[in-house]
C-alpha cells in the first residue's frame, strides 16, 4: 500500500484551490458538475471494461489498495480533479476570475 497516486493528486487538488484562492475565482457548482460529472462516469466506465479486459492494471506499488469495483479510488478521484484544474486554469485564462488581471485596452474585461 502507498499514498504516491493519491500524493499527486492532493498535489494537483491543492494546487487547483491556491489557484482560485489567489484569483479569487467563483465557479458555478451545477455548471462544473455538468462539465465534470459526464466525463468522468465516460472514463471511469471506459477504464474499468480495459481493466477487466486485461489491457491495464494498477501497480499496488502506487495505490492505497481502496477500491470501488476494479478501480482503486484514486482513478475514480483522478477523473474529477484532474478535470477541475483544467476548468479553474480555462476560467482564469479567459479573465473571468476577478483577480485574473486580464483586461482588453479601455480597461474591458475580456
Amino acid at each position: 500500500m502507498s499514498v504516491e497516486y493519491a500524493a499527486y493528486l492532493a498535489f494537483v487538488l491543492l494546487g487547483t484551490l491556491a489557484l482560485a484562492h489567489v484569483f479569487r475565482l467563483r465557479l458555478d457548482v451545477r455548471r462544473l458538475l455538468m462539465a465534470l460529472v459526464p466525463v468522468a462516469v465516460l472514463f471511469v466506465a471506459w477504464d474499468a471494461w480495459a481493466v477487466a479486459s486485461g489491457h491495464w492494471s494498477f501497480d499496488a506499488r502506487f495505490i492505497t489498495g481502496f477500491f470501488v469495483g476494479n478501480q482503486p479510488v484514486e482513478e475514480i478521484a483522478f477523473f474529477l480533479v484532474v478535470p477541475l484544474f483544467y476548468v479553474a486554469v480555462w476560467e482564469i485564462s479567459k479573465g473571468k476570475a476577478p483577480g485574473s488581471h486580464m483586461r482588453k485596452q479601455g480597461g474591458e474585461r475580456r
